[in-house]
């Protein structure tokens, strides 16, 4: 039986490949909702949340996302559970993800800590994360590198071919059954006539008998 989310997910692919323009601001706007709602985050819990993403992260209480949505009821719930989402994907809170390191509710106290199963979990997900990365990484340096073959041996023939003396322009098929024209025949001098040629008087012999 063949797969009804298949078909639909076929479909909703065909429909953002006709409406690209529309779906690139649409990836536009969501990503600065993300970036809006992070920053609110950072701002109005710095105790709990940071922006930067290369300073350490502390562990989330378990159950924080039902506090934010009584305390910031102005964020839109499904902005905010991306943007939660997204921050306990970064490497530096699954590096935080330690067991027995104490979680923080949205005033920084300790609420709950990481248990050896988060930690578990928290350790497969940033070695897939980094793999991901690398893969990625590497990828992108086996194009470049790809490129620059392509520019160098484009390079060397169009320097062979300005070596190469200059060829005689390809015949064109009309030329080649065209037919050399080949010059009219002098026609021969005419025959003068005959009152034009000088004519031979012979001497007159007189007849012997009388």
């Amino acid at each position: 039986m063949p797969n009804p989310y298949s078909t639909e997910l076929a479909i909703t692919l065909c429909r953002n490949e006709q409406d690209r323009p529309d779906v690139a601001r649409a990836r536009r706007r969501w990503k600065e909702d993300l970036n809006a709602a992070s920053t609110c985050l950072a701002e109005r819990f710095p105790q709990t949340f940071v922006l930067e993403g290369y300073r350490p992260h502390r562990p989330l209480k378990v159950g924080i996302a039902a506090d934010l949505v009584t305390r910031c009821p102005e964020l839109d719930r499904r902005v905010l559970s991306a943007a939660l989402s997204a921050y306990a994907r970064r490497v530096m809170y699954l590096k935080g993800m330690v067991a027995g390191a104490a979680r923080v509710d949205l005033d920084g106290n300790p609420v709950g800590e990481v248990s050896a199963k988060d930690e578990e979990h928290a350790a497969a997900k940033l070695a897939e994360i980094l793999a991901a990365r690398e893969a990625r990484r590497a990828a992108a340096v086996a194009e470049r590198k790809r490129a620059e073959a392509s520019a160098a041996a484009a390079a060397r023939s169009a320097e062979r071919k300005a070596k190469q003396p200059a060829t005689p322009a390809a015949v064109t098929a009309e030329q080649a059954t065209r037919q050399p024209a080949i010059p009219a025949a002098a026609a021969p001098p005419a025959a003068k006539a005959l009152r034009d040629r000088p004519v031979l008087r012979l001497p007159a012999f007189r007849s012997a008998a009388r």
